[in-house]
């Protein structure tokens, strides 16, 4: 941009007027032309000046862009301790429950050990597991215990990974505190898993 010679040089144009004999760090301008001339170089250089400003700052906000997408595109993995399986005779499955999607289910010991994913990445989701333990009459008994999935209203979606544990001993069989099997059916996954105790 502007120099303090280039500020003077204009300054002395606006008071003596354009025909004015001006001094500059460039020479000596005296005429009409010689001093559009002299304008239009400082124009040039400002013109330059803004050009590469600006596309430094799209090179910037590009590289910023490329960053976030794939960020994006990245999974994301969370854990989560133990809790335990809510028991309530009551309950009924819900007609509505945030999409999830489970890749891998388990038990060891006492813990129903899921590996979840879901879209997300901008809120605390909750997971939460219920039983109404109405037992079906079969050998072993097959027991059902569905998995909420509150995403709280999270409209990202980054693909997260989280690694849910919920304790079994709560759903245990009545009267069967040991050596006894029985069968647990969960939503969002095919085919049963056994717990023995």
């Amino acid at each position: 941009m502007f120099d303090l010679c280039n500020v003077c040089v204009y300054l002395r144009i606006k008071i003596k007027g354009i025909n004015s004999i001006i001094n500059t760090k460039d020479g000596f301008y005296s005429t009409n032309k010689e001093i559009k001339f002299y304008n239009k170089l400082k124009f040039n250089k400002m013109k330059k000046s803004i050009t590469i400003i600006l596309a430094i700052s799209l090179m910037f906000s590009l590289v910023n862009c490329k960053a976030k997408k794939n960020s994006k595109s990245d999974k994301k993995t969370s854990n989560e301790s133990s809790s335990l399986v809510i028991v309530n005779p009551e309950f009924i499955e819900p007609k509505e429950n945030d999409a999830f999607e489970i890749t891998n289910a388990e038990i060891k010991g006492n813990d129903l050990i899921l590996n979840v994913t879901y879209s997300g990445g901008c809120q605390e989701h909750e997971f939460k597991a219920y039983s109404n333990n109405v037992y079906m009459k079969s050998m072993p008994p097959i027991l059902g215990v569905f998995i909420a999935h509150n995403a709280n209203n999270d409209n990202c979606r980054e693909v997260v990974e989280k690694t849910l544990r919920f304790d079994l001993t709560s759903v245990k069989y009545p009267g069967k505190d040991s050596d006894y099997t029985l069968m647990i059916r969960i939503n969002n996954w095919k085919g049963d898993l056994e717990y023995k105790y």
